[in-house]
């Protein structure tokens, strides 16, 4: 089984998109001081310096449709590299002489209700990010009926960004399940403010986590950036914090994906 899990709102970076429907100055701030891409927690009224509140993104997001994508308002993001690199290893292993299932990459659509010629456009998009020949499918769910039961019936590796939403209704029953096999991808976001914590107490957190969930699941955290608008480069500098500027690689610091 290589089925692979994303979802709609990850490919593309949605979250901006809510923020640019709201009030396009604001994306025009994250650009220029750029905390976006390198955030460990969602304050939005802090990362855009104001000009929306974290409750004006909670109501957009949560009323957000088809238009949000159709007016324009979304960029892919760097997930597409995340992706990629699946692809690249698992081309690896045939090279090899290893011959694995084919991959097959099953996007949620959800909540965007999408229709036949919607979907026949991304399917054609999903040709352009990837190789042609991956076997793409579309599936409309809400993050919360992504139970263990359906994993475990369906994934060897799944990629989203709502993992607090996810883990809350799922992590009563992680012990039921031997999952260790399916490699889980989020992004390293805190679920609580950690701006009082240094980078060392951060990390132990990440860790405690991963090593509770070990036996039964294997999470890989990606730095948010790979679910954030692509960008060649990382350039752009803070007033407050700077930001050396550097070349943007798009395998640093990626995780191995397949074996």
């Amino acid at each position: 089984m290589n089925k692979v899990y994303c979802a709609l709102d990850d490919l593309l970076d949605t979250r901006l998109g809510v923020i640019h429907k709201l009030n396009p100055e604001a994306v025009d701030y994250i650009i220029q001081h750029d905390r976006y891409h390198g955030r460990d927690f969602d304050d939005w009224e802090r990362l855009t310096g104001g000009l929306i509140t974290n409750e004006q993104f909670t109501i957009a997001w949560d009323k957000r449709d088809l238009s949000l994508i159709t007016e324009g308002h979304c960029v892919r993001s760097g997930l597409f590299l995340v992706i990629n690199k699946l692809l690249a290893d698992h081309y690896k292993n045939i090279l090899n002489g290893v011959s694995p299932e084919p991959i097959t990459l099953e996007v949620n659509l959800y909540p965007y209700e999408c229709g036949m010629e919607e979907v026949d456009i991304l399917r054609g998009v999903m040709g352009d990010l990837f190789s042609k020949e991956l076997d793409v499918h579309f599936i409309s769910i809400p993050i919360e009926k992504v139970t263990l039961e359906f994993i475990k019936e369906r994934y060897a590796a799944l990629i989203f960004y709502d993992f607090q939403k996810w883990w809350n209704v799922n992590v009563g029953n992680i012990p039921k399940y031997k999952l260790n096999e399916v490699n889980l991808i989020v992004p390293r976001i805190f679920s609580k403010d950690p701006s009082g914590l240094t980078e060392e107490e951060k990390n132990v957190d990440i860790t405690k986590l991963k090593l509770l969930s070990i036996e039964f699941i294997d999470i890989e955290f990606i730095d948010a950036k790979w679910f954030s608008m692509y960008r060649p480069d990382l350039s752009a500098q803070s007033e407050e914090d700077e930001i050396e500027d550097k070349p943007f690689d798009p395998y640093d610091d990626l995780p191995p994906l397949a074996e």
